[in-house]
C-alpha cells in the first residue's frame, strides 16, 4: 500500500483528497499546517506528499526546500490558487516535482500522483559511469554535475531530464516524450510549459549562453536534442 502526506489548511480539500486517495488503496496521512507536514516527512516514509502552496507554519515552497536541503527527495505535488508563471517556476526551483491549480480534479491529481510515484520507483541511472564532453561533467552515481570543476546544484527532476537526454544523446527528443516519461499522459496546457520552464532552468544551469545552447539544443519540429559525443 502506498502512502502519502496531503498538507492544506481547507478541511474539506483535506477531507476530499483523503476520501478519493483511500478509495485508491493509499494510506493517507493529512494535516493542516506546513510545519506539521515538514516534521511529519523528516521522520515518516511517505511515497508522495501533496502541499497545499498558503498555509500556516511553512508554505508548500517553504516544506520543499527544507526537505530538499535534508536530502529528502519524496515526490511533492504543489496545489495553488495563483495561475502565474513566476509561483510555477519557484515552486519547481524549490524542490517541487509537480503542480496543480485549485479548483481541481481529483481523477487529475490521483492521475499525477501515481505518475510520480511511479518516476520515482523506477528511475535508476541507466549507466554507472561518469559522462564528460568539454567542460561538462556528469557523475550518475553520485548524481553531481560539474561546469569546469565546479559543481552545480540541480534539482531531482533536472538531474533527470539531463540524464535522460544525455541517454538519448544526438536523438531529438519531443514535449510529448518528455512529458509522458515524467508527467503521465496529462494533456493539461501547463505542461507544455512545464517542460519549458524545466529546460530553460536546465540551460541556464549548464550553458555558458542559456540563449545560444552548446549542449540542449532546441530541433524546431522535433523537440529537444542534446549534443553529445559522436560516436
Amino acid at each position: 500500500m502506498k502512502k502519502i502526506l496531503i498538507a492544506d489548511d481547507d478541511k474539506s480539500i483535506r477531507f476530499l483528497l483523503e476520501f478519493s486517495f483511500t478509495q485508491e488503496n493509499f494510506e493517507v496521512i493529512t494535516v493542516e499546517d506546513g510545519k506539521m507536514a515538514y516534521e511529519l516527512a523528516k521522520t515518516d516514509a511517505f511515497d508522495a506528499i501533496v502541499l497545499d502552496l498558503m498555509m500556516p507554519g511553512y508554505t508548500g515552497i517553504e516544506v520543499s526546500q527544507k526537505l530538499r536541503q535534508k536530502n529528502i527527495f519524496t515526490p511533492i505535488l504543489i496545489l495553488t490558487a495563483k495561475d502565474d508563471a513566476d509561483t510555477m517556476i519557484e515552486g519547481l526551483e524549490g524542490g517541487a516535482d509537480d503542480y496543480m491549480y485549485k479548483p481541481f480534479s481529483t481523477v487529475e491529481i490521483i492521475t499525477r500522483i501515481k505518475s510520480l510515484i511511479r518516476r520515482s520507483e523506477n528511475y535508476k541511472q541507466s549507466q554507472s559511469k561518469i559522462f564528460t564532453i568539454d567542460d561538462l561533467k556528469v557523475d550518475f552515481n553520485k548524481k553531481q554535475v560539474f561546469i569546469a570543476n565546479r559543481e552545480i546544484s540541480l534539482t531531482k527532476r533536472e538531474f533527470e531530464l539531463l540524464s535522460y537526454l544525455i541517454d538519448n544523446q544526438n536523438t531529438p527528443v519531443s514535449r510529448a516524450e518528455i512529458l509522458e516519461k515524467f508527467w503521465g499522459d496529462s494533456t493539461d496546457l501547463g505542461y507544455t510549459r512545464i517542460v519549458e520552464v524545466h529546460m530553460s532552468k536546465l540551460r541556464e544551469k549548464i550553458e555558458v549562453d542559456p540563449k545560444n545552447p552548446e549542449y540542449i539544443k532546441t530541433k524546431r519540429g522535433f523537440g529537444y536534442v542534446f549534443k553529445g559525443n559522436e560516436e
